[in-house]
């Protein structure tokens, strides 16, 4: 006999039929098995309670005194052999439990009750413990510690705690008890202050108030970390005698006798490695003398040039750079006008080089300023004073003429109360062109005829003043007639003219006659500044003129004998003095 299987309908339905029995019996087993757990963790938390209950009859003099809330961490329990290992595995996970036993004495029974929470006694202390505070807001946790900079000095944060009973106390805080730890949390060693000298050190400060409401003295940790965030200071270093500062630049002098300059060593302080003890320094990763690394070593010093160096320099956490200009150059102060001091920056010989002003104008220009240079050996820190000559102007000529000038000033050098050397001013221009200046003596001009006075000299190797100019009144030479009737004394007999006169004038010619018995004489007088009249002819023509002063002679150029190889020559300098000083190679 054939037999039949199932169909396919027949098979779907039985599944369908299994899956709601499974949705069924699964959470009813699930729930049965979560009570069985929770009831051998209940059995296995009266077995811990009933231990510590051993331990407290065995441990009064270590519980809270006046009956406080005690906690005792379980582990605890089972490293002084009251619980043994086997009895902590949490029936739940199977996870080792590792939570806190918390005693507290109940006033109404003068008994202590006993519970345990999963949490860990200072997670469960918490939950009783005053509100603490500080004046930072960082360092409530490992995770978020308070840093300070390394090598720095830390300031112990002022903490407050107020009680969380119904109370609200403001209670007494002491401490801290300052631990180093690790990164972990694990005390090392207990010390007395914050050391800032190892960076990346952990630090826990232990606070303590008493809480009255809970007969406790509850414990609060602020953790402190030393971090290092400044990285080293690069400064100048000390110079090696031949270079100038000034800011972040060094100056330099070619060298003929070498072509290139070692550049200097900087000086380098960090917080993390300097002012530190060794032990530190070492930890810190300061293993040798923290020096700053130029990215050039040599530079060329035979001529004028400009450089920027990088320094580099490295702590364990930062890096610093600093960038300094080497300028080579030849010291060098030019002036045109005015007063200057200079103050030297190099020992060494310098070529000094003046040119006096050039003097004023008259009818003609003023001369020419005159030039002088030396060589002088100055000390870096020595002061020279600077005075520029300046255009010489009026004033030197007597008060009734015109047109007059002053010599130019001179150029002067000095040091101290030596002149170490004068640059001549120019004459002033009169009716000739003014001496050029070093070529003269600084004499005046001379004095106009007929009027005025000579120019006045010049001094300290200033140019002469001009006399300038005046005017005067002449008569011009003019023929006129005077008519001669024979009577005054002006008579004439005959053409010889003889006895016939000019009533003081000047007889130019004879005796003319005119007809009707009149004669006249050809007279006429010369320079003459006063009227006379001849009638029927006027004879008082006259006219105005001038006479000017020669030009004032230049100064004298003149240098000190400290002054070495000194030169000068005349005229060579237009409008307001000038000076130059110029450091010179060896």
């Amino acid at each position: 006999m054939k037999k039949k299987g199932f169909t396919l309908v027949e098979l779907l339905g039985g599944i369908v039929i299994l899956s709601i029995i499974l949705l069924i019996a699964v959470p009813t087993i699930s729930n049965i098995t979560n009570r069985q757990k929770a009831k051998a963790y209940n059995t296995q938390v009266s077995l811990i309670l009933a231990k510590a209950q051993d331990w407290a009859l065995k441990n009064v003099d270590n519980l809270a005194p006046d009956y406080g809330i005690n906690f005792v961490d379980l582990s605890s329990l089972v490293s002084q052999g009251y619980v043994d290992n086997s009895a902590i595995n949490d029936p739940r996970d199977g996870t080792n439990m590792n939570g806190c036993i918390v005693i507290t004495y109940n006033t109404s029974t003068s008994q202590y009750d006993y519970s345990y929470s999963d949490l860990t006694c200072s997670e469960e202390e918490a939950k009783y413990g005053p509100e603490f505070s500080k004046s930072s807001s960082n360092g409530d946790s490992l995770a978020n510690p308070e840093t300070v900079e390394v090598g720095s000095i830390f300031n112990l944060p002022v903490v407050t705690a107020t009680s969380t009973s119904s109370t609200k106390d403001v209670l007494t805080v002491n401490g801290p008890e300052i631990n180093v730890i690790d990164s972990n949390g694990n005390i090392l060693n207990s010390i007395d202050v914050v050391d800032t000298s190892y960076v990346d050190r952990y630090y826990s400060l232990t606070y303590s108030a008493y809480d009255a409401a809970y007969k406790y003295t509850f414990k609060h940790i602020y953790y402190v970390k030393v971090v290092d965030t400044v990285g080293p200071v690069i400064t100048m270093g000390t110079t090696k005698g031949t270079e100038r500062i000034s800011a972040d630049s060094i100056y330099l002098l070619p060298d003929t006798t070498q072509s290139n300059y070692n550049v200097m060593t900087m000086k380098v302080t960090d917080d993390s490695c300097t002012n530190l003890n060794s032990s530190a320094q070492s930890d810190n990763g300061c293993t040798t003398t923290l020096i700053a690394t130029p990215n050039v070593s040599q530079i060329d010093i035979t001529q004028e040039k400009e450089y920027t160096i990088r320094y580099t320099a490295k702590d364990k956490y930062n890096t610093t750079t600093y960038d300094v200009k080497y300028i080579v150059y030849i010291p060098q102060y030019a002036y045109d006008s005015g007063e200057h001091d200079i103050i030297v920056d190099y020992s060494g010989n310098y070529k000094l080089e003046g040119y006096g002003a050039q003097g004023g104008q008259g009818t003609n220009a003023g001369g020419q300023g005159g030039y002088i240079s030396g060589i002088v050996y100055l000390n870096a820190g020595d002061k020279i004073h600077v005075s520029v000559g300046a255009v010489g102007a009026g004033g030197a000529g007597a008060s009734n003429t015109t047109g007059y000038a002053n010599g130019g000033s001179s150029t002067r050098i000095t040091k101290g109360t030596t002149t170490l050397l004068t640059a001549a001013g120019g004459g002033a221009g009169g009716s000739t062109t003014g001496g050029a200046g070093g070529s003269g003596t600084g004499a005046g001009g001379s004095k106009p005829s007929n009027c005025g006075s000579a120019g006045i000299a010049g001094t300290n190797g200033s140019g002469g003043g001009s006399s300038g100019s005046c005017n005067y009144t002449y008569s011009v030479p003019k023929t006129c007639y005077h008519t001669c009737t024979g009577g005054g004394g002006e008579t004439c007999a005959s053409n010889s003219g003889s006895s016939c006169n000019c009533g003081g004038w000047d007889r130019m010619t004879a005796c003319d006659y005119q007809g009707n018995g009149v004669y006249w004489w050809n007279c006429c007088k010369t320079n003459a500044t006063y009227t006379y009249q001849c009638n029927p002819y006027d004879c008082s023509t006259s006219a105005t003129g001038t006479n000017t002063g020669t030009g004032g002679q230049g100064g004298t150029s003149s240098v000190d004998s400290s002054v070495s190889s000194s030169s000068k020559s005349d005229g060579k300098r237009t409008g307001n003095g000038y000076v130059k000083v110029t450091y010179v190679l060896q």
